[in-house]
């Protein structure tokens, strides 16, 4: 599921300072707040469009909502410095073959849907850990309720 990729990115992402990223990826790719946050609300809808549960579905739509509105503006203003996407090729270090003695790649050549319940509460932990890569306090206190309401 790409939602769940992409959910760890914006994580780290989140997390970095942007002295640590330019550590990491010297001169390399900025990634504004603004763009962040779209990243942030198209993972959201990833989510929702796999649970079953409606009235999440249509709490997370109103997340989405949110974030894409605080995006749009800072895209806008973030134009024209070239600030609104990454500007090169992000790396994301992925080890090969992996502790578990298979690659990512291989799994995802096959990848299994989960049962209903277990669906639910993966969806749930994502939603954790994009609670604390967003910079809206709204949003991420949104998240987090919503996020452990699934798992339980």
């Amino acid at each position: 599921m790409n939602a769940r990729r992409s959910s760890m990115f914006l994580y780290i992402i989140g997390k970095l300072k942007p002295q640590a990223w330019d550590a990491i990826h010297p001169h390399g790719p900025r990634v504004s707040i603004a763009s962040r946050e779209y990243m942030i609300a198209m993972a959201v809808k990833g989510f929702a469009s796999e649970l079953s549960n409606r009235a999440v579905a249509r709490k997370l739509a109103g997340v989405q909502k949110t974030l894409v509105k605080f995006a749009s503006e800072g895209i806008a203003a973030d134009y024209d410095d070239d600030n609104w996407c990454p500007t090169g090729r992000v790396p994301i270090p992925i080890p090969e073959p992996g502790p578990f003695g298979f690659s990512f790649e291989e799994v995802l050549l096959n990848p299994q849907p989960l049962p209903p319940k277990a669906l639910q509460r993966e969806i749930g932990g994502y939603l954790l850990v994009l609670s604390g890569a967003t910079s809206l306090e709204g949003v991420a206190k949104e998240l987090e309720t919503i996020g452990s309401s699934l798992i339980r």
